[in-house]
């Protein structure tokens, strides 16, 4: 789950200085249970994180399959929901109407106006994280639509190319990580399991990531520390252990270096009022 409790967030009357996005509402879904059918008045992006169901607007019948977008577009019936008895994930972003025609003429559209499967997940999850500081912040709306208008374009791009074992060992390995930062991963074993040699591993990573694997997994755990420090009222201890740090000094050092402040001073300054 990449919130603990769902929420909704209305930045409809927040001034903005550019014509952007406009994003009216970033909503988030952790369990949904019920079946949508409505023609909304609002054009809307819904990222579907986990789970699975259907959808279908007029002649328009797929299955969704996460992680994916589904669009409703203004005035257009559409029927959407999880598969009876399940549950879906969904982030969504509510827009003006009159944003469809642009953002289409934009391209931000994958395979077709109703939906596409995303690609590269951890560019996703990268993004999001930009994003949810953010959320608590109306009077930044203007860089809210920059970052939300970034999440649908990296839905949108296409995934790493992984056309050999040492390839796919990497983007399995990233995709993994971002997805589960809290978890601990031996490397010579993601390398061994995808037949590769670890030295084979190690160069191939060099040549997609900036940081090796080991700090590369550091960023996205206080990345979600960030996270859960903005958002929930766990203790700074219990934050770090959430993330992946199991010594509470060694996660408050390592946070200071990375982020320039104390956890306590962060959670100060962004903590989300979401409800």
């Amino acid at each position: 789950m990449i919130f603990e409790t769902s929420f909704n967030r209305d930045f409809q009357a927040m001034p903005r200085r550019f014509d952007g996005f406009c994003t009216r509402t970033v909503g988030y879904v952790q369990k949904k249970t019920e079946v949508i059918d409505l023609a909304f008045a609002s054009f809307n992006y819904s990222l579907i994180l986990s789970g699975r169901g259907t959808y279908s607007s007029g002649s328009i019948t797929f299955s969704v399959m996460a992680p994916c977008v589904i669009t409703q577009l203004p005035g257009v019936q559409a029927t959407y929901g999880p598969l009876p008895g399940e549950t879906w994930e969904e982030l969504y972003f509510v827009l003006p109407p009159e944003k469809f025609q642009p953002l289409e003429a934009r391209g931000l559209f994958g395979e077709n106006r109703c939906g596409w499967p995303i690609r590269d997940l951890p560019a996703v999850g990268r993004a999001l994280r930009e994003l949810f500081p953010m959320l608590g912040n109306p009077d930044k709306a203007d860089l809210i639509d920059h970052l939300a208008e970034r999440v649908i374009m990296q839905t949108i791009l296409p995934g790493e190319e992984t056309t050999d074992p040492a390839s796919e060992a990497v983007a399995g390995l990233a995709r993994s990580m971002a997805i589960r930062p809290e978890r601990s991963f031996n490397f010579r074993e993601v390398a061994r399991d995808y037949g590769v040699s670890y030295s084979t591993f190690q160069r191939r990573w060099r040549e997609v990531h900036t940081e090796p694997p080991g700090q590369y997994l550091l960023s996205l755990r206080v990345s979600e520390a960030c996270r859960l420090l903005a958002e929930t009222e766990l203790g700074i201890a219990a934050v770090g252990e959430r993330a992946g740090f199991e010594d509470p000094a060694y996660f408050s050092r390592v946070f200071r270096q990375r982020i320039g402040v104390p956890p306590s001073d962060y959670r100060t300054t962004h903590r989300l009022g979401l409800g």
